[in-house]
């Protein structure tokens, strides 16, 4: 795009467009876009070459500023809906990776804070409380949200390295038992 007084608010030279799947995450749209540009600048740059190039002008009423990500807007709300966190999973992958604070027995209430780093839209409809465990199996493990479920597939607990569930359930199973609910309250930490 050409320079002006705003912020990427120039006309554009040239557009490039990718599919964003189901399935995507922020890294793997990265990696796309890693792909799509090279082109697109060589293409640019062949098109800047002729005398009589056109510009598009960019229309606002579609665009959006993309704030700084703050590692506290990657906290899980259970009261969204399956979609909304299924999105909100793959858009903080890789960074800050969505997390929600699981809060351990009855009696020191010690709370962990446990990242998601794969999870996926689960068909169950239930009439339980958002947050609450709906089924564990080696498949993963499903929460109820405000509508829907999602099942999440990869978690990182502290300290420790990201495994599947059916990996996570052999060492902490007792932590994952159906009708919990994990719809803990957020812990401002930097430490974890």
């Amino acid at each position: 795009m050409q320079m002006d007084k705003g912020l990427d608010t120039g006309d554009m030279i040239l557009t490039a467009e990718c599919p964003i799947e189901n399935t995507d995450t922020s890294a793997g749209l990265y990696q796309k876009l890693a792909q799509l540009g090279p082109k697109a600048l060589i293409d640019s740059l062949v098109l800047m070459a002729e005398e009589n190039y056109s510009a598009t002008r960019q229309n606002d009423d579609i665009s959006t500023y993309a704030h700084k990500l703050e590692k506290a807007e990657a906290e899980i709300n259970w009261q969204l809906t399956a979609n909304e966190i299924d999105r909100k999973i793959r858009a903080y992958n890789p960074w800050p990776i969505a997390q929600f604070t699981f809060t351990e027995g009855t009696q020191d209430k010690k709370q962990h804070r446990i990242r998601v780093w794969q999870a996926s839209i689960n068909e169950t409809q239930s009439s339980e409380p958002a947050g609450t465990i709906l089924s564990v199996d080696k498949a993963g493990i499903v929460v109820a949200t405000a509508k829907g479920a999602i099942c999440l597939e990869v978690l990182q607990l502290p300290n420790k390295k990201a495994l599947p569930v059916q990996d996570i359930l052999n060492g902490r199973s007792e932590w994952f038992t159906l009708g919990t609910n994990i719809n803990g309250a957020f812990i401002k930490s930097d430490a974890s």
